[in-house]
């Protein structure tokens, strides 16, 4: 058996590092805590499929009726003064229902998905495994110039969500990195560098980066300044790389060549300057350049996290605060925004951050409600494989406002109607004004938001090249946080706001808020009269994943028919 060289290697180094370890054994100690968590949902929908109300992953169900248990451990080591190792263990808990009698039981899948814990024992849904979710062990060399190194788990956070975004919670110990950190000119900077192995499960065209995936990674680097108290300026650089083996390599004797599936640059300037205490300016630039190959696997798909081609956009954003104006008060913060119709960060944030200042659509206008069971896993869980499969999260949707993410990757699974929904804001562009006054307990904060699109365009999907574009769910614009293109828009939006909220000095305090809230959003789509003739309606059927045959949209012959003007206000 030939010997591995660089296995020899490591034995060696290992071999050289042991001794230090035993002379630090002193200062060795192990902490192993945990916690437990409980769910009951007792909703009259009457549904049980999982533990939440709404994922739009197939077979995945969704519930709003069960009692559910989760235990995570956690184990944290200082190994020396140089070394700290930490780890989480943790229970599933998708269908891990208290009828479940601790998960015994049950049947195979087969060609029936598992669904509210009926296949017990047999699936990891339902059997109350016990998984490790995440390891990562932090060095602190003492270096004047580098002051941690991180290897393993971690949640993406402190980085930039325009460019690699912090990854949701439940996911926060999925990622695995080499991340280093440290500082410069004395402290008054600091930097960061990764190296990212990228998520085959979703990092790439069509949520998946090919077959070849072991070496597919991300490399960010991040230098911040800080070079007086008023002022900060932020350098980001990411480099995604993801590829596949080359096929015309026959020969491996000289190792086998590879062949880029997937790149996307992501380049990035945030400044931000507080000329006094009460005024902050803040401006940002984003810059993404991306490609993909068609030749491996990485050809067009309709749910996709990128565009498809050879792109380079651009996002700019300006922002002001003006805080308690003399003593008064009343504050100001406004902000312009232009995000790039094919800007690309597929790293970017996918859920739980918010890019704007404007609290946007009300989550409860999201889909997938009631009315949407008419596509993909929405409709055919409905009324193919029976309620219990249903994907929707019912009547009301999710509460409070939408979060704005750069993502067409957004990502709402696995969520309850108390969560934050968040949409995907490629191609907005306009300006938000918040004004707010504050006396005593007494707190009324206003907006005013003016939305252009830089995805209104009249040569169908923007070009020739419009199939470059995920079409996602295909009903666009009303009722769903993605997708964000369609083949003709003329839309713009305003948003008008009122909040209130008074703390009445009764017992331990008693707040109470109000709102107010105007959304008009007007889109005429088509208003070429020359395309009428070419708008044919498509048929569809059945086979298509409806439930009869018909037309996917009324037939018109005017450029008004397929106008859209919508009214939407809020009393809460």
């Amino acid at each position: 058996m030939r010997p591995n060289r660089w296995l020899m290697a490591a034995l060696v180094v290992g071999a050289m590092v042991v001794p230090q370890g035993i002379a630090d054994a002193q200062d060795f100690n192990l902490n192993i805590s945990g916690r437990t968590y409980t769910k009951w949902l007792w909703g009259n929908a009457r549904r049980e499929g999982s533990a939440y109300m709404y994922s739009d992953i197939p077979n995945d169900g969704a519930g709003d009726n069960g009692q559910f248990t989760e235990i995570e451990l956690f184990f944290d080591a200082n190994v020396s003064k140089y070394v700290e190792v930490h780890s989480r263990i943790h229970s599933r808990f998708n269908q891990n229902y208290w009828t479940n009698f601790g998960g015994f039981g049950g049947r195979t899948e087969g060609d029936t998905p598992c669904i509210a814990g009926d296949c017990g024992e047999y699936s990891p849904l339902s059997n109350q495994y016990i998984k490790l979710r995440g390891m990562t062990v932090l060095i602190h060399p003492g270096y004047s110039w580098l002051d941690e190194v991180l290897l393993g788990s971690n949640d993406m956070g402190g980085w930039d969500p325009w460019t690699v975004g912090q990854i949701r919670y439940i996911d926060r110990d999925n990622p695995s990195s080499i991340i280093l950190r440290g500082s410069v000119a004395d402290k008054k900077g600091s930097w960061r560098a990764q190296r990212l192995s990228l998520p085959k499960l979703w990092a790439g065209p069509g949520f998946n980066t090919g077959d070849y995936h072991s070496a597919d990674g991300a490399y960010t680097g991040m230098l911040n300044l800080s070079p007086v108290d008023s002022f900060d300026a932020v350098v980001l650089y990411n480099w995604v790389n993801d590829m596949e083996i080359d096929p015309g390599d026959r020969d491996p004797d000289d190792g086998i060549d590879v062949r880029t599936r997937f790149r996307n640059t992501n380049l990035g300037l945030r400044l931000a300057y507080r000329p006094t205490d009460d005024i902050e300016l803040r401006g940002n630039y984003y810059h993404s350049e991306s490609k993909t190959n068609n030749g491996l696997g990485a050809s067009y798909a309709s749910f996709s996290p990128v565009i498809y081609g050879d792109l380079n956009d651009d996002v700019f954003k300006i922002a002001a605060d003006f805080n308690n104006l003399g003593g008064s008060g009343f504050s100001i913060k406004g902000e312009y925004f232009d995000v790039g119709a094919d800007y690309v960060a597929v790293l970017a944030a996918r859920r739980e951050t918010d890019l704007l200042l404007t609290e946007g659509w009300d989550a409860a206008f999201a889909l997938p409600g009631p009315d949407n069971l008419r596509y993909s896993v929405y409709r055919d869980a409905q009324y193919l494989q029976g309620e219990a499969l249903a994907q929707n999260i019912g009547w009301g949707g999710w509460d409070g406002t939408m979060q704005q993410v750069i993502s067409l990757g957004v990502d709402n699974n696995i969520t309850d109607f108390n969560e934050p929904v968040a949409q995907d804001i490629h191609g907005w562009k306009g300006l938000t004004v918040a004004p707010q006054f504050q006396s005593g307990d007494l707190t009324i904060q206003g907006e005013i938001s003016l939305i252009d699109y830089n995805t209104n365009w009249q040569d169908a999907w923007g070009g020739a090249d419009g199939s470059k574009y995920p079409t996602f769910e295909w009903f666009t614009g009303v009722g769903t946080f993605r997708p964000v293109f369609q083949p003709y828009q003329d839309r713009e939006t305003q948003i008008y706001a009122v909040n209130l909220k008074y703390l009445a000095q009764v017992g331990r305090g008693l707040e109470i808020t109000g709102k107010i809230k105007r959304i008009d959003d007007e889109d005429k789509r088509l208003t070429d009269p020359a395309q009428v003739p070419n708008i044919v309606p498509t048929v569809v059927g059945p086979a298509d994943g409806y439930e009869a045959t018909g037309f996917a949209w009324a037939p018109f012959d005017d450029v008004s028919d397929d106008d859209r003007n919508l009214d939407y206000m809020t009393y809460q």
